[in-house]
């Protein structure tokens, strides 16, 4: 395990935000999972940490990843941490949901951001529409960043309005991007265009 005076306090206010709580973790065998920025996965423990910053540190600092793991197995201090499985999840399924939308052939995209954007733009929602390709889940109801009404509606919650917008416009992006294919023919222009956002 790393030593106290490893800990920086930026680090450490990090590792207590709310998005920041394990995805999973096995307190016998002191690892954990994490949900990335991008939609990437960390698996870490008390001594080592798959996230980039960790190798930024050149292995010897601990991450904010590590740090929090400690705080949940009772190893150092907790005040102030907060915990909420709904954002952790929700920041792993919006960031699989980017990079989705920027590298998903044209047809995949076209499907999830009709879906998506239906859901999110005019709260509609059948029972049929499955996220399983795009982020892995079968329906829009374990996605935590809808509320679904009684009369089968579904609105974004008010913490991820700003998420899911700015999820909207990477999807308008992409749809003129996919428009301008199709209407010029040109796939290498629009990848020279594309690779400017």
């Amino acid at each position: 395990m790393f030593s106290i005076d490893m800990i920086t306090d930026n680090r450490l206010a990090s590792a207590k935000k709310t998005d920041m709580t394990p995805l999973k973790i096995d307190k016998d065998s002191r690892v954990a999972i994490f949900a990335g920025s991008g939609g990437k996965i960390y698996q870490t423990d008390l001594n080592q940490c798959t996230c980039p910053d960790f190798a930024i540190q050149g292995f010897e600092q601990p991450c904010k990843h590590m740090l929090r793991l400690a705080m949940e197995l009772d190893e150092i201090p907790a005040d102030g941490m907060q915990t909420d499985i709904d954002a952790a999840r929700g920041k792993y399924f919006l960031g699989t949901a980017r990079e989705y939308v920027k590298n998903a052939i044209d047809t995949d995209f076209s499907k999830f951001a009709f879906d998506f954007s239906r859901i999110a733009l005019y709260g509609l929602v059948d029972d049929d529409v499955s996220f399983e390709a795009s982020l892995g889940v079968k329906s829009a109801r374990e996605l935590p960043f809808f509320k679904f009404e009684k009369n089968g509606t579904a609105t974004i919650k008010k913490e991820w309005n700003r998420d899911c917008v700015n999820l909207l416009n990477v999807i308008a992006t992409r749809l003129g991007y996919v428009a301008m294919y199709h209407a010029s023919g040109n796939r290498e222009l629009v990848d020279i265009l594309s690779k400017g956002e």
